[in-house]
């Protein structure tokens, strides 16, 4: 399965993390910060039934901070 994770659909300017492991950084296995405010962001990942993964969802910086609405959608 080789889901999009997420499509965000917000008003910040976001920055997309995702980590096998919540407390290491080098875990890191996918980031992504393309878009604007307001832009849609996605990761494709492909994710393996039952292993855990973390979603870290960031702003670019300390004033583009504002809302956004997560979804996943499974190939």
């Amino acid at each position: 399965m080789r889901p999009p994770f997420p499509p965000l659909q917000l008003s910040a300017d976001l920055v997309l993390h995702v980590r096998t492991d919540c407390s290491e950084r080098a875990s890191e296995i996918s980031c992504l910060d393309v878009g604007n405010s307001g832009d849609t962001e996605s990761i494709p990942l492909d994710a393996t039934a039952g292993t855990p993964i973390d979603l870290f969802v960031d702003s670019y910086n300390n004033v583009s901070a504002g809302s956004f609405e997560p979804s996943i959608t499974p190939d």
